[in-house]
């Protein structure tokens, strides 16, 4: 249910202006969340109070502990319409929440990956023209910006590969380890049938994760924890995009992090990256598990090949850095008088 502020709302003025309520739909390391955190840190003229719906306790520590660096205030609540004290925010950021909410200050809805009707909001944003096409056939509204959750490319590109001597072939695959998006499938296959002289990262999940059918000494599987896909991709030669069979992603904003790093990406051939990576000059596209070692046979074989596509996936992410795209966040909130 979109909404108009005009001017600025009665009482307003007598309120801090500057600082920024970030609603986040869940409390784990997810795409969504991790843009958050990246807003956060380039917008340093705004105070900011991050709050989440989830269970106490339930956020990871190793994103508390960097929301918490950058002198975040963070909350648990029940309900983000029982929130205290609301009217002293700037304005409020939505990412991805879904239900009701109606909240009386300017509000962005960052729509990742879902939209609801039940959401007042001032502004609706979308992460690419994916989503864009999807808001509009799906539920019939027309986002008023198309906004990337953009990354560190800058980061990513200065990754500093591991120099070591002797490391095999590593091939990594990561994931946020959303249940809906975990690719338990492709990692299992690539478990069995990787060979022997090449070495696999994942990430693990425990119980909920991939696991061997055999003991494999090249099977390497590094925890959930935020920024590990970054360490990963550190010993990755190939790094691959891939979810669960069912889920297609309105972005991609792994995949992108991947190709800033100049590693080449071997991506599942479906949603955002499928309409904007060109196959052969961006990556290298899959549409079955069973294309995914052949590929990697290929890229192995062929190191200019790799060479080449790590270099024009590198440029195409430059261009979704955060520092160029943080611009559109700040118009909106100036517009708002936030």
């Amino acid at each position: 249910m979109a909404r108009s502020f005009i001017g600025i709302r009665p009482g307003l003025l007598a309120q801090p202006r500057r600082c920024l309520l970030h609603l986040l739909s869940t409390s784990d390391i997810d795409s969504s969340t991790v843009f958050a955190l990246e807003l956060i840190q380039n917008m340093d003229n705004y105070g900011h109070t991050v709050i989440y719906a989830d269970p106490p306790g339930s956020m990871p520590e190793t994103l508390m502990w960097a929301l918490q660096a950058y002198g975040v205030n963070l909350l648990q609540v029940d309900s983000f319409n029982a929130i205290d004290r609301v009217e002293e925010y700037a304005a409020a950021i939505a990412y991805n929440v879904g239900g009701e909410l109606n909240l009386p200050i300017p509000t962005i809805y960052y729509a990742y990956n879902t939209f609801s009707a039940g959401v007042a909001h001032d502004v609706l944003i979308a992460p690419s023209e994916y989503m864009r096409a999807q808001l509009r056939s799906r539920w019939n509204v027309t986002p008023d910006y198309v906004m990337p959750p953009a990354v560190r490319s800058r980061m990513f590109r200065g990754l500093k590969r591991n120099a070591e001597t002797n490391q095999p072939f590593t091939v990594g695959i990561f994931s946020s380890g959303r249940p809906n998006k975990y690719p338990k499938r492709c990692i299992e296959q690539l478990m069995e049938y990787v060979p022997d002289d090449v070495r696999l990262i994942f990430t693990h999940l425990s119980e909920k994760g991939a696991k061997p059918k055999r003991r494999r000494p090249n099977i390497w599987m590094v925890p959930k924890m935020l920024d590990a896909a970054l360490k990963g991709l550190q010993l990755s030669d190939v790094a691959i995009y891939a979810h669960s069979d069912d889920h297609v992603s309105t972005y991609g904003r792994l995949c992108m992090e991947m190709l800033a790093t100049g590693v080449p990406v071997i991506c599942q051939r479906k949603g955002a990256p499928a309409s904007i990576l060109e196959d052969g000059k961006h990556v290298l596209f899959f549409d079955r598990h069973s294309e995914i070692i052949p590929r990697i046979r290929l890229l192995r074989q062929d190191p200019r090949l790799g060479e080449m596509l790590g270099a024009n996936g590198q440029l195409f992410a430059s261009w979704h850095d955060i520092t160029i795209h943080v611009g559109t966040i700040k118009g909106v909130l100036r517009t708002l008088g936030a």
